[in-house]
Formats: structure tokens, sequence, C-alpha cells
């Protein structure tokens, strides 16, 4: 596992960011967050460092969330 907490094949909140800012999709839906991201305090600076790369919707899900897109 690297530094930033990715293991190969994985991508943090910044990496996921990066693709769906150059992807031009609408919404980024995060899922399968590791304990890193548990809390409300971990999850506001996980959206905040999303939000400083991506400008559209953020949801930061829960394992078994139903979400309509």
């Amino acid at each position: 596992m690297e530094e930033c907490g990715e293991a190969p094949g994985q991508t943090g909140t910044k990496g996921a960011a990066r693709m769906a800012r150059e992807a031009e999709v609408g919404k980024l839906i995060l899922v399968h967050r590791g304990p890193g991201l548990e809390g409300e305090k971990s999850e506001a600076r996980a959206r905040s460092d999303v939000e400083g790369i991506y400008d559209g919707e953020v949801i930061l899900a829960d394992e078994l969330d139903v979400i309509d897109i």
C-alpha cells in the first residue's frame, strides 16, 4: 500500500476527483471508503479535497445505499 493509502488498482478521493473532472461527469459517487474516511471530520476533509478539484455533485456513499443517477 502506498503512502497515500492506495493499493495498486485503487484511487483515493483526489484521484477520483481528477478522473471525474477529466471525464466531465456531472456526479461523483465515492464508495468503498476506507477507515481513514470514517467520521464527520474525515468526511468533511474528503469532501473539501474533492471539491477543490472537481465542481460537480459529490456523494459520499455508504455500503448498500440506493442512489438515483
